[in-house]
């Protein structure tokens, strides 16, 4: 279970790293619960997919709190990003390399 955490874990690092590529704004930094929508569709159907997967976890499993954590974390950067497009792109990467994850976790 630790291994399967780990790949989770570094799958979900890579893509939020990807994402970041954009100028780090913190005065115009949104708090993390007041992300409701990245407004890019690649983003918003990552956030969904993961969610879901998340949900069939259970509340109570440690790996959907720590997703939880760090979608929230993502998409506060996903806010103040400039380049939509390049967000769109990671988002779509993110996307496609969460497919393992899901493998793995069975929430597919």
């Amino acid at each position: 279970m630790k291994t399967l955490h780990r790949v989770c874990y570094l799958a979900f690092a890579a893509a939020s790293l990807a994402a970041c590529g954009g100028k780090n704004d913190d005065a115009a930094k949104p708090s993390a619960t007041s992300v409701a929508s990245s407004s890019v569709a690649e983003c918003d159907a990552y956030v969904d997919r993961v969610n879901k997967c998340m949900e069939k976890l259970g509340a109570n499993s440690p790996m959907a709190a720590t997703y939880k954590q760090q979608m929230e974390a993502a998409k506060s950067q996903w806010a103040v990003m400039q380049d939509k497009t390049a967000l769109a792109n990671a988002c779509k990467q993110a996307n496609d390399a969460f497919s393992q994850s899901a493998q793995m976790l069975n929430c597919e």
